[in-house]
């Protein structure tokens, strides 16, 4: 919890880590931070979309910051797929073309 800022908000879009996670109650407290998850499994397409519209405009503004590990040259898929299978990978893996 170190990297979210004060009152800053952890949204959880998958788990490629496993179902349980691990994170201190008192980090949580102290620096009045959330964690919340979100899956699209019940939203209709208008949804999705004005959801996915939200975010490139949150990331536009600069007040949405996604967490990269490691971007790959398209050709290079496959070292991309290891990084993320090793459960290593921390933020997203971006291919690139």
């Amino acid at each position: 919890m170190p990297s979210v800022r004060r009152h800053g908000t952890v949204v959880s879009l998958g788990f490629t880590g496993g179902r349980q996670a691990t994170v201190g109650i008192m980090d949580l407290l102290a620096g009045a931070r959330v964690v919340t998850g979100y899956g699209a499994h019940g939203d209709s397409g208008e949804e999705i979309a004005k959801g996915l519209d939200d975010l490139g405009r949150l990331t536009a503004e600069g007040r949405l910051r996604p967490v990269i590990d490691s971007r790959y040259a398209l050709d290079d898929f496959e070292a991309g797929y290891t990084r993320l299978a090793s459960r290593e990978a921390v933020g997203s893996l971006v291919l690139e073309r």
